[in-house]
């Protein structure tokens, strides 16, 4: 990308051209220095990074009650590049007796790179449920605009069993 600083417009007499890393991301820029009007004009190196994001771990509250969702690196919307939201998150869940009342989480909070999601439980988990967090298509992208594929590998834990223990049947011996 190119940023520059003017006076009027660039002209072609260009003085000098430096490269240093102006914005210390670690990258070097390039900026060159006009003689017509007085002129600096820095093109700023964004770096090379066709990495994609994805999950790297789900941790479950003891309760059932979040999910805490970790990226690979730092994540925004690519609607607008702010915070990630409830609605870029899907929700699901096989197996077991408990089930979703949403797709969606109920609650988001940031830490880092781990977004902990609210789940709404219909039912008590048996500890067979197996509960998967999916980033929706297209709507999760790193700094590169690298987008989340809503394919991941990290992304499930199996819900805590809260059944209480139940007495199914009672005997007595015959010589008590």
């Amino acid at each position: 990308t190119k940023a520059s600083i003017e006076n009027d417009d660039m002209g072609t007499d260009l003085k000098s051209v430096y490269a240093a890393d102006l914005d210390n991301d670690g990258d070097l820029d390039v900026m060159g220095a006009f003689g017509n009007g007085n002129k600096v004009a820095w093109y700023r190196s964004m770096p090379s990074d066709d990495n994609y994001p994805y999950v790297t771990s789900t941790t479950l509250a003891d309760d059932n009650s979040t999910i805490a969702v970790s990226f690979s690196e730092s994540v925004s919307r690519v609607e607008d590049s702010q915070g990630l939201e409830t609605t870029d998150f899907a929700l699901s869940i096989t197996g077991g007796v408990a089930t979703l009342v949403s797709a969606t989480p109920n609650s988001i909070a940031k830490s880092g790179l781990t977004y902990i999601l609210g789940i709404n439980l219909s039912g008590t988990p048996n500890g067979k449920e197996v509960i998967t967090v999916t980033p929706v298509s297209n709507q999760i992208h790193d700094a590169a605009g690298n987008i989340a594929s809503s394919s991941q590998n990290n992304n499930f834990a199996t819900l805590n069993d809260k059944l209480v223990p139940t007495i199914s049947s009672v005997s007595i011996a015959s010589n008590n």
